[in-house]
């Protein structure tokens, strides 16, 4: 099916497909500023900081990591449905080329917080976009 317009292919995606990719895009989003947070204007961090920072840094690489892998094969983009093809998919690729630091690397030495900046950023893109669509097809069918 050939879609006019990415509003008539938003029009026609079910709303539990659309806020399961509000709901894992917002988790990611939310991942990312836990570790922005725990970072952000720090000029140094304890050992202890720096593992405890690593740990949450290498799950969350992981993470984004196995979803990039889902989407890239034919197979795994076959399994997308249209929403996260058009929206998650973007987000994860685009917020996990952004973390390249290894992670066992330095917070602070390695400037994670700009690279998470833009991986948030890259999120945060798609996922306003998605939910204000969200926004609107529920002002026109008054869900």
């Amino acid at each position: 099916m050939a879609f006019e317009s990415s509003q008539e292919m938003e029009d026609m995606m079910p709303t539990g497909d659309r806020q399961d990719v509000i709901d894992r895009l917002t988790r990611y989003r939310d991942q990312i500023q836990v570790i922005m947070d725990q970072i952000d204007d720090k000029r140094s961090v304890t050992a202890m900081e720096r593992s405890r920072l690593q740990g949450l840094y290498r799950a969350l690489k992981a993470d984004l990591n196995e979803e990039v892998k889902k989407g890239s094969t034919n197979r795994g983009r076959a399994e997308l449905t249209d929403i996260e093809r058009a929206f998650f998919q973007p987000a994860v690729d685009e917020a996990s080329a952004h973390l390249h630091a290894p992670t066992n690397s330095h917070p602070i030495n390695s400037n994670w917080h700009s690279m998470l900046y833009e991986a948030r950023m890259d999120i945060e893109f798609l996922l306003n976009q998605l939910t204000k669509e969200n926004s609107t097809r529920g002002e026109i069918t008054g869900e």
